[in-house]
């Protein structure tokens, strides 16, 4: 008799363990509803059990980039063609300039090469430059990479005098710039590039 007590009762924490954790999931899937009949404080106390504690500072977390209203990138940067020609940031004024950092040796750089590629292709004709920079490579190696994945963006290499409105803390480092040379977007780190989205934002920078 006491055998059949003790496993009725298991049996009975066993099951209302259960139905708590069904009747969890139900509220999940049906939160929604249930809101929606003014019935919202059925699903408080199971949401709150699962609700992660807030931190008490945001400060590990990456600061957002925001680009600078009223400053402008330094006309005069330079970046060297393959060939050794100078291109200035000044030469580009009034296009929409799509600047990427990257290196032969990124694999995050190499992964997002495709995406680029097919952005430039379907933007040739417009506007809108693309400025692919590697830096602190040598023309041969860059040279020999092109080749090698058949890649037909312009590429040019950077010295060490970056501007310090653009401050590059590692490639691949994507940044965007109006038609009046200022940097409205920045992305470190690779992307698909080969997007709708994309091509619709940078359409919009260059009609102003």
């Amino acid at each position: 008799m006491r055998l059949l007590n003790k496993s009725f009762l298991i049996g009975v924490g066993a099951g209302l363990a259960l139905a708590l954790v069904m009747l969890d999931a139900w509220a999940h899937q049906f939160d929604r509803e249930i809101i929606t009949n003014g019935n919202p404080w059925i699903l408080r106390p199971l949401k709150a059990l699962n609700a992660p504690a807030m931190p008490t500072s945001s400060e590990k977390l990456p600061t957002p980039w925001l680009p600078q209203t009223t400053g402008r990138l330094h006309d005069n940067w330079a970046v060297r063609s393959l060939d050794g020609k100078t291109l200035r940031l000044s030469d580009l004024k009034g296009k929409v300039v799509f600047l990427n950092f990257w290196r032969t040796s990124c694999g995050p750089c190499i992964a997002e090469m495709p995406g680029i590629e097919r952005l430039y292709d379907s933007l040739r004709g417009e506007n809108i430059f693309f400025l692919s920079v590697s830096d602190y490579e040598t023309p041969d190696a860059v040279r020999g990479f092109m080749v090698k994945n058949r890649l037909r963006i312009p590429v040019y290499l950077a010295g060490n005098d970056l501007p310090q409105d653009l401050p590059a803390v590692g490639v691949p480092a994507t940044y965007v710039m109006d038609r009046e040379g200022r940097a409205v977007f920045r992305l470190v780190g690779d992307a698909n590039w080969d997007d709708d989205r994309a091509r619709s934002f940078l359409r919009a920078l260059e009609k102003g």
